[in-house]
């Protein structure tokens, strides 16, 4: 994703940059780490989320991040809770960069994420949006809701989203030109299976909702089905899970 949206429009002329659906804000510690010395000083560096709780973990790692470095772009980040269907509260065509890693395809309406990314992006500003291919071992894990309810299917993926083809058309349905799309293999690195079962159930927000009216008992039990799946898939170190993702880029 920063390869692609560098390459269309350098992050080195950045003026502002939305980290849109941040979760705990991955996507801007690899921005500041990999492109933190490029980017001008005055930049404007956001990340937003509608969870609340994901934009504590940012804020989290940004104090860490400040104490060991005063002088970290992280010091300019600004965070702020906010739904990727409705960036009302940002002016149009103020961002340069728009970076939306693994969320649009999630919400109830990745269109209108698209067309708010759109609206808020400068002329010529740039956006990248990424997605699964419906077999992400990661996925996999959160169908097993499934298995000890039948009726908590996790909401099907939208086909579109699913393949570069979509995801191409889906941009340009929206607006965005030069666009392009790839897939990409992607490995998600972790320290135990015990860590994953634990953030399978707590640390995204679609499971988050799909389980609000799980027992006790039911999401112990999907705990441990999580943690024997997964260690299935990555039996032994370094742990991982894999899949492919597909990238999208477009400039406004």
């Amino acid at each position: 994703m920063l390869q692609g949206i560098n390459a269309m429009h350098p992050l080195a002329e950045a003026t502002a940059i939305l980290d849109n659906g941040s979760g705990p804000g991955s996507i801007m510690s690899t921005i500041i780490s990999q492109y933190g010395s490029e980017i001008p000083f005055d930049c404007k560096l956001s990340c937003t989320d509608y969870a609340e709780s994901m934009i504590d973990a940012v804020r989290t790692t940004q104090s860490a991040e400040v104490s060991k470095d005063p002088s970290s772009p992280w010091k300019r980040v600004d965070t702020t809770v906010m739904d990727s269907t409705d960036l009302s509260p940002i002016s149009d065509s103020s961002i340069s960069h728009v970076l939306a890693g693994w969320v649009f395809f999630l919400t109830s309406n990745p269109q209108k994420c698209l067309t708010e990314s759109l609206r808020v992006l400068k002329p010529d500003g740039a956006l990248t949006v990424s997605s699964w291919d419906g077999q992400m071992q990661w996925l996999q894990l959160m169908r097993l809701a499934a298995k000890i309810r039948p009726d908590k299917e996790f909401p099907t993926l939208p086909e579109a989203w699913t393949n570069t083809s979509g995801v191409r058309n889906e941009l340009e349905k929206a607006g965005f030109r030069e666009v392009e799309a790839f897939e990409v293999a992607t490995s998600w690195p972790f320290e135990s299976h015990e860590t994953v079962g634990d953030t399978v159930l707590t640390n995204t927000p679609q499971m988050v909702s799909l389980l609000k009216d799980f027992s006790e008992k039911e999401r112990e039990d999907l705990r441990n089905l999580v943690i024997e799946e997964c260690k299935k898939m990555a039996p032994s170190k370094p742990y991982a899970l894999k899949g492919v993702s597909i990238v999208g880029i477009g400039r406004k």
